[in-house]
């Protein structure tokens, strides 16, 4: 038995030497029958082909199949990427839609700003709203304009659609703006049509209360509060807000001013009202005395 499988074994080995061979002398043959530049291996070759290639196409459909699936394949790998810098791009968009939204914002408020109309007499300063310094207890915001922009105590702030608050502290690039909310923030004010007079006291809430009304029955919502001018603290004519009343009907003020979105700050500059000590100041007063002297006189002749 060991005999007939190592006569097996060499016969085996003899028939791969063989088709070797053989096979290697069909493609060399094959070969040079495709390099051959001649009519005659040209109708060959074609008669090859057509005799061949359509009955060897069950082979090629699966390598055709495998290419499809390489180039699908490599397809979904750049619309893979492509997709994420889309994402990248979306996420950078969304940016700057934030900035333009923000942008557009201020630009309103600019425009607003110059769209309002005050006495010639009072000229003014717009600075930017840099931060809300309040509290539970206090209504402020900082400006970024001070004293080396000629900012002075008391002056008022308004946003362009209405007033805001006043000047309550000036450093020398900053100022502190005490917004018409502060519970220390008390304002005479003017109630149109009627003209009544109140006083306007701020409460920490968005609508300060209107006290002191002297004739409350002549005073109903959407009536207009502007700026009385009385006590010197505000010029006269600003506008305020409107007349709106709580659950319990007291009445308070609707702001004009935008206090959710405030970004520019028009800081009226304030002419001061000059104050009389003494009879000296009064113009007229060296007439009225020449007057007494010259009928004292008129007497003593």
């Amino acid at each position: 038995m060991a005999r007939n499988n190592h006569e097996d074994s060499n016969y085996t080995g003899r028939f791969r030497r063989v088709l070797t061979v053989i096979s290697i002398i069909f493609c060399l043959i094959l070969f040079l029958l495709w390099r051959l530049d001649n009519p005659r291996a040209e109708t060959i070759r074609l008669a090859v082909v057509d005799k061949f290639v359509p009955n060897f196409s069950f082979i090629l459909t699966p390598l055709t199949t495998l290419q499809n699936i390489a180039l699908d394949f490599r397809s979904y790998s750049n619309i893979f990427e492509l997709n994420n810098e889309l994402n990248k791009e979306i996420q950078q968009l969304k940016h700057w839609k934030e900035q333009a939204i923000q942008w557009e914002a201020k630009y309103a408020k600019l425009l607003d700003l110059n769209k309002v109309k005050l006495d010639l007499k009072l000229p003014y300063t717009t600075g930017i709203v840099l931060a809300d310094t309040g509290s539970g207890f206090r209504q402020h915001v900082l400006i970024n304009i001070g004293a080396k922009d000629g900012i002075k105590n008391g002056w008022a702030a308004t946003d362009g659609l209405g007033l805001v608050g006043r000047i309550t502290g000036v450093g020398k690039s900053t100022a502190l703006v005490m917004l018409l909310t502060d519970t220390s923030s008390k304002v005479a004010v003017s109630i149109q049509p009627s003209g009544e007079k109140a006083i306007m006291h701020g409460d920490n809430t968005m609508f300060p209360a209107l006290e002191l009304i002297s004739k409350a029955d002549r005073v109903g919502a959407g009536d207009r509060v502007i700026t009385s001018g009385d006590g010197q603290v505000f010029p006269k004519g600003l506008l305020i807000g409107s007349v709106v009343k709580d659950s319990t009907g007291r009445k308070r003020v609707s702001l004009s001013a935008d206090y959710k979105r405030l970004a520019f700050l028009r800081v009226l500059r304030m002419i001061p009202i000059e104050t009389i000590q003494e009879s000296k100041m009064l113009i007229g007063t060296e007439i009225i005395k020449k007057d007494s002297s010259e009928d004292k006189d008129t007497l003593n002749d």
